[in-house]
């Protein structure tokens, strides 16, 4: 099997919401947990959007995923 290795310090990662609505304060503490161990943390545009029960449509849901891979 194959293992990634670990974060480290300085590693970049990104928060973005796949499916349901979320709020940038409801993230907020694992947002500074992330900070906390010296990672850049990159929120993508997903974050606070809100159709129906969603993150947006499937479409903004779906370019925000792709674009932080």
């Amino acid at each position: 099997m194959i293992e990634p290795a670990y974060l480290q310090p300085n590693d970049t990662v990104a928060i973005v919401s796949t499916a349901r609505k979320i709020l940038l304060e409801e993230i907020n503490p694992a947002i500074e947990l992330l900070k906390a161990w010296g990672l850049n943390v990159i929120i993508g545009e997903t974050i606070g959007l809100e159709a129906n029960q969603f993150a947006g449509n499937d479409a903004q849901r779906t370019a925000d995923f792709q674009q932080m891979i």
